[in-house]
């Protein structure tokens, strides 16, 4: 089972700056569990999934002990985000719960 978060953002303006401020404040590491190559970012932006409706077309994809500090330098640097879902992904099936915008 894979659990984690996605953020929408009504534009990509703040999606891309919200990657890269979140990225420096709440853990730029690589995610080796995710590929065995290691270059899979923890916090890193994605298509927006179908189930998912949100303006840009991008979310940020983190995990969810990182959620309360990508709010707060989000907070900090003036950037807007739409909504925030978490997602449970068990074999291959993901379900997604609305969490709001905090």
């Amino acid at each position: 089972m894979n659990n984690y978060c996605i953020i929408s953002f009504p534009s990509s303006h703040h999606a891309i700056r919200g990657e890269k401020v979140a990225e420096g404040a709440c853990g730029g590491e690589r995610d080796t569990k995710e590929i065995s190559t290691s270059s899979a970012k923890v916090l890193r932006l994605i298509p927006t999934p179908p189930e998912v409706s949100a303006g840009c077309g991008l979310v940020l994809r983190l995990p969810q002990s990182a959620l309360n500090c990508a709010f707060t330098v989000f907070k900090a640097n003036g950037i807007e985000y739409e909504d925030v879902f978490s997602i449970e992904e068990n074999d291959g099936k993901k379900v997604y719960t609305r969490m709001g915008n905090s």
